[in-house]
């Protein structure tokens, strides 16, 4: 993806944020869909989106989603944990999941997930530093931070270091663990907040916010060292970070995400076909047509043709034997696939 088209797609994706709908280029009727009623207004252009003056709405305020979640402790503690498919289901908003509801339930299944990952923690590799209060003091500063997604302040210090304090008497071990579960409870964890302005005033996000979006929008994570620390600067460079984060495997399992949830693929898991008709269906191949569709993404946006070109008009898909006897039709293999992860079996066509 070149430079320009970048900022294209990262304009386009605004402007639809904002509530603007328009079409790029020049808005004549050969560009409408056949199915579209030429009596209708003219749909804006771009750069007409752009004159147009913001009318913002209030912004929800959301948790981190379970897929979030995950890939947060995954970068923040090193742990690749199961914890959050106890969770209360994740809201839908036009079939995405959000987190934006709250009940008692998902509360104490918060409090619940906090202390049983951080009872076994290797303190030591956790802190980097002998025990000591210099290196509780640290350890409160840098794993605030990247818990919290942004710089802490002196309140987030004295709360945090208090909480170190109240078992520091019984064992350091034990007044870390007891930190990093205040810390995973607080929502300040937990949620996407983006803090400044008052009531009702409409403010321009600060760095650090704009960091977290972007790692959540690309990641579905929390932003590394190298994207918090360009936040801390007078401006941060958006394009050379979107760059270097596109660049990273985080974002291959994101694209997958995405497709996974469009097309509500979590649903074929649970896909009932009468046993007279698809004898051979069950969960292997349940898993079969999940792992075809990541497969195919996989080629479509990272393989050696362009993604519209792959995905519109393409033809391909991925099959193993046990789909195409369902399917009724031959698994003769054709050529092999762009070298996929995981590895794939022959596309068909």
């Amino acid at each position: 993806m070149s430079a320009p088209l970048l900022r294209r797609f990262l304009l386009s994706g605004l402007l639809v944020s904002l509530g603007c709908q328009g079409i790029i280029g020049d808005p004549t009727t050969e560009h409408r869909p056949p199915d579209v009623d030429p009596e209708l207004p003219e749909l804006p252009t771009v750069d007409e989106c752009l004159e147009t003056p913001l009318a913002l709405g209030a912004g929800p305020l959301s948790r981190l989603t379970q897929v979030q979640y995950r890939n947060t402790l995954r970068d923040l503690l090193g742990l690749e944990t199961s914890v959050a498919d106890g969770f209360v289901a994740d809201d839908r908003v036009a079939g995405f999941h959000a987190a934006r509801t709250i009940s008692e339930l998902q509360v104490e299944k918060y409090l619940e997930a906090a202390r049983s990952l951080t009872a076994g923690l290797d303190v030591g590799a956790l802190t980097g530093c002998a025990p000591s209060e210099a290196c509780a003091q640290s350890f409160v500063e840098g794993f605030g931070r990247r818990a919290f997604r942004r710089p802490l302040t002196a309140a987030d210090r004295t709360a945090l270091f208090a909480t170190w304090s109240l078992a520091a008497q019984s064992s350091f071990d034990a007044a870390v663990s007891l930190l990093a579960d205040s810390t995973l409870a607080s929502p300040d964890f937990l949620y996407h907040v983006e803090v400044g302005g008052a009531a009702g005033e409409i403010v321009p996000l600060g760095n650090h916010a704009l960091a977290s979006r972007l790692s959540y929008f690309l990641w579905n994570s929390m932003p590394d060292d190298a994207l918090l620390d360009a936040a801390d600067g007078a401006e941060i460079d958006m394009e050379a970070q979107a760059w270097r984060l596109l660049a990273d495997d985080r974002f291959r399992d994101t694209v997958h995400d995405f497709y996974a949830q469009w097309v509500s693929l979590d649903r074929v898991e649970h896909l009932v076909k009468d046993e007279r008709v698809y004898p051979e269906m069950n969960a292997e191949l349940s898993r079969d047509l999940r792992n075809s569709l990541a497969l195919f993404v996989q080629s479509a946006h990272f393989g050696a043709h362009p993604p519209l070109e792959t995905l519109l008009p393409g033809e391909t898909f991925y099959r193993p034997a046990r789909r195409a006897s369902v399917s009724r039709s031959p698994a003769t293999p054709e050529a092999p696939a762009p070298a996929p992860r995981p590895r794939a079996p022959h596309p068909h066509r």
